[in-house]
């Protein structure tokens, strides 16, 4: 938990509203990836150690994380969702504070949501949900207000939250999912008790709209969201109740999952334009000229533990890219496999045939995905309908304006050049002005039998 420090905005519409003011400041997209790139410490005299050793350290390759364009566009979508949804919510508005007393009952308070939606799809494998991650740590999770411009203002506002869409498919799978999130991330057991206690669907989604309402929700990532084409029953009713969050309650959403997920749209405007308010980053496979696939590959090289380490040719890039066919986590598997393979041996190098022979072994089950996409014939479909993207469909949702910045792989290099590398990932904070809140809150904040905050402005989150 992070207290608040208050900063202006540049943007007018910004002023005044704590929520928004308590935020980071927008970045930049060299802040963006500064402050997500991560360059394990290389090798070096790491490569005398006893093999029984050099095998632990393979996974600092796993650590690496290479920002490229989609990261850039990812956290500007969130910054915009996040901020826009908070326009209409400024807990000072006296209609904000009537929308926060009248949610159980469903009574219209005049409250108009400023709340939009975003989709992250791509390829499995593409690191989709480590993007989204490593740019959501940006953000603190939980901020604690105490005053505002001479105001009390006792409130935790619960930024971000994320969960995995329920494999059932169900609402009520969703609501306790979302509610065991909350209780881990303010460390307070006594909502997810409160929660067990709920018996009917009903109960459980009012539950989750007054806790996301009256925690200030920023923003709700819905990850895998593609899991909701296993079930049909109940699938549109979830999409619904997702939607009444949006536009009823207020609380933006970023759905992210395999291009599978598209189907969940196929035929249906109203759920598009609605869950894809801000339109969709695809993140497809590289293809083999791409400067951001050959930068990732030049990095990861670098990262060897073999005694032999041979100049990365043009020879083996190309045989890199046959075999994973641009996926990046399937080029940090095969990496890591080689070295496994040879570390210890008479002969320790990675070579091309080194490499066929790693995924032939090692990584076979993986052979027929790489087929299908190396041949673009598809044939088991059903099979491997991740990777498979409704190009036309891709391209009428890709409708947001992302800032355009120079070549990435320039601010990479800018940034590697005077930050030299580190064995762990640090995200350095301004220093915050701690300000301690009441250990006890007023008795009237909150209602537990009905989830109702009784004094918006005075609730501090913590039930006592």
């Amino acid at each position: 938990m992070s207290d608040a420090v208050y900063s202006l905005s540049e943007i007018p519409e910004h002023s005044d509203n704590p929520l928004i003011e308590a935020l980071p400041p927008i970045k930049k997209p060299i802040e963006t990836v500064r402050s997500i790139i991560n360059t394990p410490e290389l090798p070096n005299e790491d490569t005398a150690l006893a093999s029984s050793v050099r095998i632990h350290l393979l996974n600092r390759i796993n650590q690496v994380i290479q920002p490229f364009q989609s990261h850039i566009q990812i956290e500007q979508s969130i910054s915009i969702l996040i901020r826009n949804g908070y326009l209409g919510r400024n807990p000072f508005n006296a209609t904000t504070v009537r929308h926060l007393h009248t949610i159980n009952q469903r009574i219209h308070s005049g409250f108009n949501s400023t709340a939009s939606s975003g989709c992250v799809f791509g390829l499995s494998g593409m690191g989709k949900t480590t993007a989204v991650t490593s740019i959501l740590k940006t953000y603190p999770q939980i901020i604690t207000h105490n005053k505002y411009k001479d105001r009390a203002f006792i409130q935790k506002q619960v930024v971000w939250l994320k969960i995995d869409s329920p494999a059932d498919g169900s609402i009520k799978s969703l609501c306790c999912s979302f509610i065991r999130a909350l209780g881990a991330a303010l460390c307070d057991e006594k909502i997810v008790d409160q929660a067990r206690t709920l018996r009917s669907t009903s109960q459980l989604i009012q539950t989750m709209s007054q806790l996301a309402s009256t925690y200030y929700l920023g923003l709700l990532v819905v990850d895998e969201i593609q899991t909701l084409n296993r079930t049909r029953a109940g699938r549109e009713s979830l999409l619904d109740h997702l939607l009444i969050l949006i536009n009823e309650i207020g609380i933006p959403i970023l759905f992210v999952g395999t291009f599978s997920a598209i189907r969940l749209f196929d035929g249906n405007l109203r759920t598009t334009r609605r869950m894809c308010g801000m339109g969709m980053i695809a993140m497809d496979r590289f293809e083999s000229t791409d400067p951001e696939w050959n930068g990732l590959i030049e990095k990861l090289w670098k990262y060897q533990w073999v005694h032999h380490p041979i100049e990365l040719t043009d020879s083996i890039k190309k045989t890199i890219y046959d075999l994973t066919q641009g996926i990046t986590d399937l080029l940090v598997k095969l990496l890591i496999s080689a070295q496994y393979s040879v570390i210890g041996s008479r002969n320790e190098e990675i070579n091309e045939s080194v490499l066929m022979k790693v995924f032939e072994n090692r990584l076979s089950p993986l052979k027929p995905a790489m087929d299908a996409l190396r041949s673009g014939g598809y044939k088991s479909k059903d099979l491997y309908e991740d990777l498979l993207p409704s190009k036309a469909l891709i391209s009428s949702m890709m409708n947001t304006p992302f800032a355009v910045c120079r070549d990435i792989s320039e601010l990479i290099s800018n940034i590697e050049g005077n930050y030299p590398p580190t064995p762990t990932k640090t995200i350095n904070r301004a220093p915050t002005t701690k300000i301690k809140a009441p250990k006890k809150p007023p008795k009237d904040i909150i209602d537990m039998t009905k989830w109702v905050a009784k004094n918006a402005l005075e609730f501090s989150g913590s039930i006592e």
